[in-house]
């Protein structure tokens, strides 16, 4: 790494302790505004802040997009590079928005379907619960001949 580094390979969120603009060296008087500690290890000064890598570090993802916080006075926000447009690819049919209403209807058409093939295949056959059995004569009830008594005769008693 050179001595000293440019201003534009800096992290736009390195700041100095005293002032605003940070040392181009590795030091205790840079702070990283994004930390949430104030000690910012020199080797990740070296590394990401002052190398211009500052875009591979995980404060800098996690940041990336977000408004700096408001208590945090002097800084300007990165300039985030607009996004790539997307290629206009044909949306596939299981993300479409009628798809599962589609495939709930087929499942119930479906279970529909099976059960009146089932339900016919049954009733072409005879059912095992009937069964084929003689006919029983139904009992005729007749009138008999003679009259009964209008009471039963006593049975212990004088005969009478």
């Amino acid at each position: 790494m050179p001595e000293g580094a440019s201003f534009e390979r800096m992290c736009p969120y390195l700041r100095g302790r005293q002032g605003l603009d940070p040392s181009p060296q590795p030091g205790a008087d840079n702070l990283c505004l994004l930390a949430s500690s104030i000690h910012l290890p020199l080797s990740h000064q070296r590394e990401y802040c002052l190398s211009g890598r500052f875009a591979s570090c995980s404060r800098y993802q996690r940041q990336w997009g977000r408004p700096i916080p408001r208590y945090v006075r002097g800084a300007q926000p990165i300039r985030v590079r607009p996004a790539t447009p997307t290629p206009p690819l044909k949306t596939l049919p299981w993300r479409q928005p009628w798809f599962a209403a589609a495939v709930r209807w087929l499942i119930f058409i479906a279970l529909f379907l099976l059960f009146m093939f089932l339900w016919r295949a049954r009733m072409s056959e005879t059912p095992p619960f009937v069964l084929e059995r003689e006919r029983i004569p139904t009992p005729v009830i007749e009138a008999t001949p003679t009259i009964p008594p209008p009471y039963l005769p006593p049975t212990v008693g004088p005969p009478g």
